[in-house]
Formats: C-alpha cells, sequence, structure tokens
C-alpha cells in the first residue's frame, strides 16, 4: 500500500516534544549485561560456521569433514595457558544460563578475552549432544528485541 508522504517531509528534524528536545522512553528499556563479569569473564561470540549457511547443511557429510567433524572452541593463546586449556582437550563453557562441552583449538584467530564458538552444528555433533543455545538465555536483547545469542559472558572449566 503507498503511503501518502508528502515529498518534503522529514521526521525527527524538530525538537521531539519533550522538556529535553529528545527523544525520551518512560519506563526506559532494560539493560542486558552482555559485558565480563568476575564469575564470567570471557566473552563468547558464535558467528556461523564457514562451511555451513545455516543448521540447515548440518547434515551434510562432507561439509561436517570440511568443518572437522565436531564444533571446536577457538581460544586465544594467553586465556588458553589461564584457564589451562590444551589444544585439542575437552573443556566445559559456562554461562549464566547453562553449560556446554566442546573441543579447544588453541588459536590467534579471536582476541584475548574473546572465544569463539562457531554455530549453526547439529546437537549429536557436539561432544555432549548440547547445541550452543544451552548457553543462551531465553530474554530478548535491549536493542530491537532480537535474541542474545551472539555475546554472552561464559567462563572456562577444567573437565572432572
Amino acid at each position: 500500500m503507498r503511503l501518502n508522504i508528502p515529498p518534503d517531509h522529514r521526521p525527527f528534524t524538530e525538537r521531539a516534544g519533550t522538556p529535553s528536545g529528545k527523544v525520551q522512553f518512560d519506563p526506559p528499556p532494560q539493560v542486558i549485561l552482555t559485558e565480563p563479569t568476575p564469575d564470567f569473564p570471557l566473552i563468547l561470540m558464535t558467528p556461523p560456521a564457514k562451511h555451513f549457511l545455516n543448521s540447515t547443511y548440518g547434515h551434510v557429510e562432507r561439509l561436517v569433514r570440511a568443518e572437522g567433524g565436531e564444533p571446536h572452541l577457538l581460544v586465544h593463546p594467553e586465556d588458553a595457558r589461564a584457564y589451562g586449556a590444551t589444544d585439542g582437550a575437552l573443556m566445559r563453557i559456562r554461562s549464566p544460563h547453562g553449560s556446554v562441552i566442546r573441543r579447544v583449538r588453541v588459536s590467534e584467530a579471536p582476541i584475548q578475552g574473546t572465544v569463539v564458538l562457531e554455530g549453526t552444528w547439529w546437537e549429536q555433533r557436539s561432544p555432549d549432544g548440547k547445541g550452543i543455545n544451552w548457553l543462551t538465555g531465553e530474554h530478548l536483547t535491549d536493542m530491537g528485541e532480537g535474541s542474545t545469542f551472539h555475546s554472552n559472558p561464559v567462563r572456562l572449566e577444567a573437565l572432572d
């Protein structure tokens, strides 16, 4: 449906009609923290795996093999030393919402303080049979009400 908006219409170019002249929210939106804390000092990033466009391709054996057969956690060498993570070892990744077990790949790819676990893997390919969403909450982001799976505070734990 075509909107009949005048060609010279320019929204938000004049004061917002509030005492400050700025757009104000009442009540202000809830802020969802995605910053590291003492209990969860690392930030987890979950970009899609290189060979998977999305989880639709998680069953294609050729693509699974190209990705290494299972999801791996990329850990910067300094963080690996700090948490006792060695290349190829299984470690628990814990967030405030849950935990998963993944094999570590020590790499210079992530910056120190950030770990990367490529997503879109099917759960049965994981060492513990759990998907990445075990680490995320069900709440929505404060900006745009999207899912919160792109940056979550986590910690690494050795397996008992």
